[in-house]
């Protein structure tokens, strides 16, 4: 017990160091701006399929972010009154930029001088829509399952396997968002405490967060109209907090047992 004590106060420190807050702070912001854009190519993947993002939302979203998330959805659609092309390659550009600052935070963690920058936002570019197709077809998967599966198992086990599922895509998020941003070459077991710790943080700071916001807080008498916008901004500083405490935690235990980096 009091080893898991110590590793803990270890890495909260070592957490610390690695200035994870800011970086948290600022990927925030690079998130806003490629957000819209974001939505904009998942919405032309969702597209091809026959889908709409706002059925995914509705389906995989909490109910409090449901509202923003519909406006992301429509703000997105308007790029491509600019022309498909010219908005596809826009939105592929501005979408890529998260995956590029999120490169760059991973190799600030590692310790790790950064080379070949315009290499990298290509790449990071294509990463990004590669993402986008992955977890599209994931998502369509399991709306198209959802109704055959509530009609047979009930609205119970469909909440399970709904909350098993999104928290399995959290995970596996996790793991390849560790991976992308490690400089080095790592097997899937090095990530795995990282991703772990990100996915379990997502679901219970989100829930925490929520329970607070719906029952405690007073953001609609303080900020009025704007509370969703508030409340929105708040959640995904949390959620890129869980993402960069657990790329740290990554490094933290690669460094205290194997003391390869």
């Amino acid at each position: 017990m009091g080893a898991l004590f110590f590793n803990v106060k270890d890495f909260l420190k070592f957490n610390a160091d690695k200035k994870s807050t800011t970086l948290s702070g600022a990927l925030v912001f690079f998130v806003l701006l490629g957000i819209v854009p974001l939505s904009y190519l998942t919405s032309l993947v969702l597209t091809f399929f026959g889908t709409e993002l706002t059925d995914i939302t509705k389906s995989l979203t909490y109910p409090e972010l449901i509202e923003v998330t519909s406006y992301i959805y429509d703000i997105g659609l308007k790029l491509g009154t600019r022309g498909n092309i010219i908005a596809f390659l826009l939105a592929l550009y501005s979408s890529g930029n998260i995956f590029y600052q999120l490169k760059l935070s991973g190799e600030l963690i590692y310790n790790y001088s950064p080379k070949n920058n315009l290499l990298k936002r290509v790449l990071s570019s294509i990463t990004s829509f590669i993402a986008v197709f992955i977890y599209s077809v994931i998502a369509v998967v399991f709306l198209a399952f959802t109704p055959i599966i509530s009609k047979y198992l009930g609205n119970i086990l469909m909440g399970v396997i709904s909350g098993s599922f999104t928290f399995l895509v959290v995970f596996s998020m996790a793991v390849l968002i560790n991976l992308y941003t490690c400089p080095y070459k790592l097997k899937v077991y090095n990530v795995i405490w990282g991703s772990f710790y990100t996915a379990v943080f997502t679901f219970i700071a989100t829930a925490l967060f929520f329970i607070y916001i719906n029952n405690f807080a007073n953001y609609s008498e303080i900020y009025g109209k704007i509370t969703v916008v508030i409340v929105f901004l708040s959640w995904l500083y949390l959620m890129i907090k869980g993402f960069v405490a657990g790329i740290t935690l990554n490094v933290f235990v690669i460094l205290k047992h194997t003391y390869h980096i």
